[in-house]
């Protein structure tokens, strides 16, 4: 997926049917009802989460999860202990928020490597170009638009497409 928002939504949505599906097999139909609107509600944060934490190259994300799954914890606790009856919907809304979290974070990170993937071309084509002692000579230059024009060329060329760039 290319965008974080269709990835949002898909993931928000499919796991959202899913335990949907599930709930309706292992409590009924009739019970699975009010489960699937919490289901919704935390698929959305966890997905939300993990759309954040996926695509931030800082570790105060991860804080952020750190604490929505100790948020998550306590929530359970508290649920299980005043009313035991609840045990499906506190199972499926950390099911449902927890594999949200998980696919969320795990799709962010994918689309966030794919153009990271040319920093180091990009740099190395810029330092090799942009150096004085690389032109000096008539015969290093010759040497170095033969060996790395054609390297440097694709990698910005396939950038620009992959990114969207105009050329």
């Amino acid at each position: 997926m290319a965008d974080p928002l269709i990835a949002w939504v898909v993931i928000v949505l499919g796991v959202t049917v899913a335990l949907a599906v599930i709930a309706g097999f292992v409590v009924g139909t009739e019970a699975a009802r009010p489960i699937c609107l919490v289901v919704l509600a935390l698929a959305a944060i966890g997905a939300t989460a993990g759309i954040v934490g996926g695509l931030s190259r800082e570790s105060a994300a991860g804080e952020i999860i750190s604490a929505a799954l100790g948020l998550l914890g306590g929530v359970v606790t508290y649920l299980f202990y005043t009313d035991t009856s609840r045990g499906n919907a506190v199972s499926f809304s950390a099911l449902a928020f927890t594999c949200s979290l998980f696919l969320a974070f795990i799709e962010a990170a994918n689309l966030r490597v794919h153009p990271d993937s040319y920093v180091f071309w990009r740099g190395e084509c810029a330092r090799i170009f942009s150096s004085k002692d690389v032109f000096e000579s008539e015969a290093t230059a010759a040497m170095v638009d033969d060996s790395f024009s054609k390297i440097c060329r694709a990698v910005l060329n396939t950038e620009e497409q992959d990114l969207g760039l105009p050329r």
